[in-house]
């Protein structure tokens, strides 16, 4: 029976959501899932894994490697800051510097998945949920960045802390979470899902909402300069906690049907760290939550019948 694993983004929350799927990797269970979908660092995660990026290589990057300066300049996040300073998460060194040399993302084996990456699409307004298997993503640029890559990009670029949106072949994207958190409204796929979140169950923090007002102005600032935008964007960002709330409602009457399983931490992990042994924390944390899951999610599956 096919199977979807859809997976929350939630910026240095994505660690614990790695070192879930990390787990669920090395358990055998991972192999189960026929589709998927993650939003924002999450989507980039499931890159790495589906593509066979080694686990010890996703796991330096996430442990080590983004809590770099040339990164993540934690210091800018919540001061006063002009544009020229630079983002606060630098995504073209973890796209076109990491992904693309480093730890190379193989995009033709994503070519061959059932993954679904959503974007928002910033004139309409709306979620685009973009397939590895779709043509956009068979063909390369004719230069520079590879069009996977920068829709892997546009998947994490978040108006304020990147600074910037993502063009792909002319049409202007940035992170699918602002309009929906946790990927929702997918054409066409299993009605069997697991969940893997990276909050716990009635979580909606002091800090998140702080983070989500300086987001939202910054959008604003970003998007009136240059025109050309969707007031859903807006209303989303006005919105955001009523939108991952109503996210989780729809979770819950799946799960109530037995038809969703749902995976996530039973406290707080931090949104932003620039501290290696708080990320290698968060990783095992999430690592540690899956091995208590496995049984109950073998359960799910019907493999121990």
């Amino acid at each position: 029976m096919d199977c979807m694993l859809i997976v929350e983004g939630g910026s240095f929350r994505g660690a614990f959501a790695y070192g879930v799927l990390s787990q669920l990797k090395e358990s055998g269970l991972f192999s189960v899932f026929t589709h998927f979908s993650g939003t924002s660092a999450s989507a980039t995660t499931l890159a790495g894994i589906l593509s066979d990026v080694p686990d010890e290589d996703i796991d330096e990057i996430w442990t080590k490697r983004l809590s770099e300066k040339k990164f993540f300049a934690g210091a800018k996040l919540w001061g006063r800051r002009s544009e020229d300073e630079g983002p606060v998460l630098n995504l073209d060194y973890l796209i076109d510097e990491m992904l693309l040399f480093d730890y190379p993302i193989d995009c033709h084996k994503l070519k061959e998945k059932n993954f679904y990456i959503p974007l928002t699409h910033v004139e309409h307004g709306s979620v685009e949920y973009i397939r590895t298997t779709d043509e956009i993503c068979r063909s390369h640029a004719a230069s520079g960045t590879p069009r996977m890559h920068k829709i892997l990009k546009a998947a994490m670029a978040l108006p304020g802390p990147y600074n910037d949106k993502v063009t792909v072949d002319g049409v202007r994207y940035i992170d699918g979470g602002i309009l929906e958190p946790i990927p929702r409204n997918i054409h066409g796929i299993p009605e069997r899902r697991v969940y893997v979140l990276t909050q716990p169950a009635g979580f909606f923090d002091t800090l998140t909402k702080k983070f989500m007002r300086i987001v939202e102005k910054r959008t604003i600032r970003n998007l009136q300069k240059e025109g050309h935008f969707d007031e859903h964007i807006i209303e989303a960002l006005h919105n955001s906690e009523a939108i991952y709330k109503a996210n989780i409602e729809c979770i819950e009457e799946l799960r109530e049907k037995g038809a969703a399983y749902v995976i996530q931490p039973l406290k707080p992990v931090p949104s932003y760290s620039n501290e290696p042994e708080s990320l290698r924390e968060v990783v095992d944390y999430g690592k540690e939550i899956a091995r208590n899951h496995l049984p109950d999610l073998e359960r799910f599956f019907g493999l121990n019948a």
